[in-house]
């Protein structure tokens, strides 16, 4: 893949488009994170003592083996994710992992901010998948909130009997999955992955 991706985002309000890009994550953008208005649009969201400096760290440090990337529109930043790109085996084959997926909290909201910020991050993942001969397949722990466990299952991910370590649910995206994903992504045009 060649960053930045040209992306185009869609305000919930109105459905209007909105254009942004995916890019390797940089230091602005995990200063922007700490930003995030938690406060007003989710308080309790469990990925807000998440510590994207030491995640984006970790990636620098470790070239090859963990990628950060970002959902940018308007100046702001709308998404961040973390892969673990030495895999790990399911009963799928080895998977990529997505270890972190956050949405800026505004976008949360019903009704209001963007849409398909953290879609567009996980398109990233299933091409890295395959770039790495994975052929699509992620795997993941999903924080155990309905609106989380909802969108794992919408980009077709299947979830699975047994849980992490720490008793979370395990999601994993098999090839068949990742090709009817990534073709319902590009049909939307949302970016060009």
């Amino acid at each position: 893949m060649k960053f930045p991706i040209k992306a185009k985002f869609e305000h919930k309000s109105d459905g209007a488009r909105v254009a942004g890009e995916i890019r390797p994550t940089q230091l602005q953008d995990v200063i922007a994170q700490l930003l995030w208005d938690y406060d007003h649009f989710d308080r309790d969201a469990p990925d807000r003592e998440w510590d994207w400096i030491g995640i984006y760290v970790e990636s620098q440090r470790s070239p090859g083996d963990y990628e950060c990337y970002s959902a940018v529109a308007g100046g702001e930043l709308h998404a961040l994710m973390g892969l673990d790109l030495t895999g790990r085996e399911t009963g799928h084959g080895r998977s990529l992992v997505v270890d972190y997926l956050a949405t800026n909290p505004s976008d949360r909201a019903e009704g209001d901010g963007l849409r398909f910020t953290g879609v567009a991050l996980m398109a990233v993942a299933v091409e890295r998948s395959i770039e790495l001969g994975m052929e699509g397949r992620l795997r993941l722990e999903a924080l155990p909130l309905p609106n989380t466990l909802r969108f794992y299952k919408k980009l077709g991910m299947t979830e699975q009997p047994e849980r992490s370590a720490d008793g979370y649910p395990i999601f994993v995206l098999d090839v068949d999955a990742a090709e009817e994903f990534l073709y319902r992504f590009r049909q939307r045009g949302i970016a060009e992955i």
